[in-house]
């Protein structure tokens, strides 16, 4: 997912993807937004999850996360198809912080 070549940008680019894809392309609407996947990268990628979305994406931030970008990038499209398919949707959650 990540890739030094890209830089900041285009690691802004692939989050956004990853956030259509799940809101539009999957069995069921969602409705995740930027905080969700950068805090379960973090967390899936044993990192302090101290992230705020208002904080500029970090070259250093995105270095720990370029090996293990695409399997968290599978890990949350595979877990939210199967929680699609259990019939949970945008509908049935509540986000609370």
């Amino acid at each position: 997912m990540f890739g030094a070549q890209n830089g900041a940008g285009g690691a802004k680019k692939k989050v956004y993807g990853l956030i259509d894809r799940v809101n539009n392309q999957l069995p069921r609407r969602n409705a995740i937004d930027q905080r969700f996947v950068m805090r379960t990268w973090f967390s899936l990628g044993d990192l302090p999850v101290r992230y705020r979305v208002n904080y500029p994406f970090q070259i250093r931030t995105l270095s720990g996360l370029k090996s293990s970008g695409p399997k968290l990038e599978d890990a949350i499209l595979r877990t939210l198809t199967l929680v699609n398919k259990f019939g949970i949707d945008q509908s049935k959650l509540r986000r609370t912080e």
